[in-house]
């Protein structure tokens, strides 16, 4: 007789409420009973979700039980979570927040795994820097004593080649040649990876300053000219007047544009190698665009994205004929990009390159 009569007395708290129905409820067709069955539901819902009743009061009151009146709130989707007391009953949520709780195991599992990821990557890096300091450092000291060795045996050579200290024999001077020669070459190839190991551990010290273009470019063609003294290949120059300066270290600037025009002199048989300079502008903002253009062998378009990387060879094969480390254009694109600017090459195969960068003009008065 106790269920009954929490009925009656739940019944006796609720038959004083007035639920306002809308008019519009009964242009749908529905009967009256129908209607006041649908905002009894809503209303006794209502009541459950805030608490004031709990789910088997609410069954009671529509005549079911709990687990009719949890099943009626699956079918309208409505989000629940019922806890009832004491353990006679299981606790029971709704199918969505059921899906949303998983999801948010899952979310938590995932948050974790990033969380290991993200520690193993910082474990990683600082492993990788350490290792990049190891290898800087090594560089930079076999560098140092491979140098003096060298600049040793350059000289010594370069003073016998010129006889002062006594005559040689046909024999004698080729092979000190060779010992000469041989010897600045590798002397180059130490400094270039000096060079390329100090940029990259981002030791570079760039003294920029306002420069104009004459003055980074000055003598860079005559100093060409000893590259190419035996092809036919024609230096021009083609700068556009009143070029604004730019911010730059010079030498480093004056350096990149060696590079291209010795790398332009390798590879090429004859025709042409022009120095163009000219102003261009580049989302709003002005910079000054070198580039060199030759006639020689040409670049596969599929080897472009390579072409600024260390060691890079355009002409990788054992029987190339033209020497280097393929570090030149790789020191270049670093300088260039330490001076905000970008680097690019175009090129067709048999019909020559262009390389080209760009150094931006800083705002305010050119002066």
């Amino acid at each position: 007789m106790a269920e009954p009569f929490q009925s009656i007395r739940l019944m006796s708290r609720l038959k004083n409420v007035t639920i306002g129905i809308p008019p519009k409820l009964f242009e749908l067709g529905l009967t009256e009973a129908q209607v006041h069955g649908l905002a009894n539901r809503w209303f006794v819902i209502s009541l459950y979700q805030q608490g004031k009743i709990s789910a088997e009061e609410a069954g009671q009151i529509l005549a079911t039980d709990r687990d009719g009146f949890l099943s009626m709130l699956d079918a309208l989707g409505v989000l629940y979570e019922d806890m009832p007391p004491g353990n006679s009953l299981p606790p029971r949520q709704s199918p969505q927040l059921a899906e949303m709780s998983q999801s948010r195991q899952h979310l938590d599992a995932l948050e974790e795994e990033l969380a290991n990821t993200k520690y193993e990557l910082f474990k990683a890096t600082q492993k990788l820097h350490r290792a990049e300091k190891t290898q800087t450092d090594f560089i930079a000291t076999v560098s140092h004593e491979l140098r003096t060795p060298l600049n040793s045996i350059i000289g010594f050579a370069k003073l016998l080649l010129t006889q002062r200290v006594g005559p040689l024999n046909k024999i004698q001077y080729t092979d000190l040649s060779l010992i000469y020669d041989s010897a600045k070459h590798l002397l180059d190839l130490v400094n270039d990876i000096l060079d390329l190991s100090t940029i990259e551990a981002g030791k570079i010290r760039l003294n920029k300053e306002r420069v104009s273009v004459e003055e980074i470019i000055v003598g860079v063609i005559a100093a060409t000219y000893i590259l190419v003294a035996d092809k036919p290949i024609e230096l021009v120059e083609e700068i556009e007047s009143n070029l604004p300066k730019v911010y730059a270290d010079r030498n480093c600037i004056r350096r990149v544009v060696v590079n291209l025009l010795s790398n332009a002199a390798k590879f090429t048989n004859a025709g042409t190698i022009t120095l163009r300079i000219r102003k261009i502008i580049k989302n709003k903002q002005d910079f000054v665009c070198f580039s060199v253009e030759d006639t020689g062998i040409g670049i596969k378009k599929q080897a472009f994205e390579n072409v600024f990387d260390p060691f890079h060879q355009v002409d990788s094969s054992s029987t190339r004929r033209v020497e280097g480390t393929g570090l030149g254009l790789s020191i270049s694109a670093r300088l260039v990009k330490l001076h905000g600017g970008q680097i690019w090459v175009e090129s067709k195969i048999g019909q020559g390159s262009t390389f080209s960068f760009t150094i931006p003009v800083p705002p305010g008065p050119n002066v």
